[in-house]
């Protein structure tokens, strides 16, 4: 991509360790690469709103077919889930440029609804970055 995109940091945040940080553990091999923090302020949820889970609707059979597709699209890519913590707090998506560049992307989860990779590699290609002078 270019000079300085290798000082790119991936970061993730937890809202809530359990099982003495065991669920940490357990999602860095689906996270390679990248930090593992956890946000026991919820700064970062504050930022997203601390938006939670909620349905657009109350029909079962729309519920229990997008559970069963959220699933699926798990399991084809060897992702398993758990059913620890409280799980109804919602996260997002951000990059942040270095500097003053700010958020050049930022998007709040829809449980369900994977995010596109064109707008995040979009906003990753939009970062300038310095090189240091010798």
């Amino acid at each position: 991509m270019g000079p300085g995109y290798d000082s790119i940091r991936l970061i993730g945040l937890f809202k809530e360790a359990k099982y003495g940080g065991e669920d940490i553990r357990d999602f860095a091999p689906y996270f390679p690469g990248g930090e593992l923090f956890l946000d026991d302020e919820n700064e970062f949820y504050a930022a997203l709103g601390n938006q939670k889970l909620s349905f657009k609707t109350w029909n079962p059979f729309t519920i229990i077919s997008g559970i069963m597709d959220m699933s699926r699209r798990m399991k084809d890519r060897g992702i398993d889930g758990n059913m620890r913590g409280e799980g109804l707090t919602l996260g997002g998506i951000f990059v942040i440029g270095p500097g003053d560049q700010g958020v050049r992307y930022l998007r709040r989860e829809d449980t369900g609804t994977p995010p596109e990779k064109e707008p995040i590699l979009e906003a990753v290609q939009s970062l300038t970055f310095s090189t240091p002078t010798v």
